[in-house]
């Protein structure tokens, strides 16, 4: 939203500046009979699209709090875990061959 505001500004206060000159934006050469009325409704469009988009972007900026908050599992003295499947007990060297040690 504030790429068009700001090409709106652009185009529409440049298009004041241009008028000076003798040139005119392409876009705009329908508009020069009315200028600079134009460009000045243009520069404050695009002015009020970016205003609104900096006001409206501000809200989605801010943090989310969660509506629960988690608190993690904490087993008993000599309890384990008991929420999901448990990795065997390592049974000691390597179990690569690559890596070394005795081959299967």
């Amino acid at each position: 939203m504030g790429y068009i505001g700001v090409f709106m500004i652009i185009i529409g206060f440049g298009s004041l500046i241009l008028e000076q000159f003798g040139l005119q934006f392409k876009v705009l050469a329908w508009a020069d009979p009315y200028q600079p009325w134009v460009g000045i409704l243009l520069g404050v469009i695009g002015i009020a699209i970016v205003v609104l988009g900096m006001v409206l972007g501000k809200k989605d900026d801010q943090p989310q709090q969660p509506p629960f908050p988690q608190q993690p599992y904490q087993a008993g003295p000599g309890q384990p875990y008991q929420g999901g499947p448990q990795q065997p007990p390592y049974q000691g060297g390597p179990q690569n061959p690559y890596q070394g040690g005795p081959q299967q």
